[in-house]
């Protein structure tokens, strides 16, 4: 019988988690990536090098994984790493990543889990498409906005676009430049009860997903036009809110 030694850091049972591969999940609730990789020395050999061994593997992994993260309804995050601007930006992100989780069994073998920032890995991307800062001479009445998409069946991405049912863009993806740099366009959550959903506000501008476009996409039913007005502010502030049934 193999033997396993587990140290463990903790992490939010509640989120919306996508398989990406066998080895990567996406925590689309707190845009984190999550990788597994395993390492046996052929011989005896130090457990030092064992657990290098398998640090190379978690850095492989996330080298053949991440390309497939999906940005929008039509790129992936491999398009833009052949950018001559963000590759070696998001190069550089892509090397943060920190065992969260390390299980060494008697056999020699040493399994981690990894963790990697999402959120920082796309901001070059995010910074990169930024709109000029939207500012208003009054306070938007809304403190942010909370998409129910419970009822239809929607794929996650980093920045889908929210379209009305008579085709008007309401977000389409893009920060303005001062929300770019500390936030990300959105996060799903499965219950309007969780902690992330109170990024909304006490007042968020609520919108019914009644279906969605491309798979990503998500079509709204029709909103008033004088709250679409004075929304714009908040949805360019980006950190929308997207219920979604749970994704596990």
């Amino acid at each position: 019988m193999i033997g396993w030694a587990v140290v463990a850091i903790a992490k939010d049972p509640t989120a919306v988690v996508q398989s990406l591969t066998d080895e990567v999940t996406i925590d689309w609730t707190n845009l984190e990536v999550e990788v597994q990789a395993t390492a046996q020395a052929p011989a005896v050999g130090s457990l030092r090098a064992i657990e290098e061994l398998a640090r190379q593997n978690i850095a492989k992994t996330l080298q053949r994984a991440l390309p497939r993260v999906p940005l929008t309804a039509t790129i992936a995050l491999g398009a833009i790493q052949t950018d001559p601007v963000l590759d070696a930006p998001i190069a550089a992100r892509q090397a943060r990543w920190q065992v969260t989780e390390a299980q060494y069994a008697t056999s020699g073998t040493v399994r981690l889990t990894a963790s990697l920032s999402l959120a920082s890995v796309v901001k070059p991307w995010v910074l990169a498409n930024a709109l000029p800062e939207a500012t208003s001479a009054v306070d938007p009445p809304f403190t942010g906005v909370l998409v129910d998409a419970r009822a239809v069946d929607v794929s996650m991405a980093v920045a889908p676009r929210i379209v009305t049912e008579d085709g008007e863009v309401l977000f389409d993806g893009r920060l303005d430049a001062f929300s770019a740099v500390t936030r990300a366009p959105v996060r799903y959550v499965a219950s309007p009860a969780h902690r992330r959903a109170d990024q909304a506000g006490e007042r968020p501008w609520r919108l019914l997903a009644t279906a969605v476009q491309s798979e990503v996409d998500l079509i709204v039913a029709e909103v008033d036009p004088a709250e679409r007005a004075s929304a714009l502010q908040v949805l360019q502030s980006g950190e929308i809110i997207i219920v979604v049934r749970d994704g596990r």
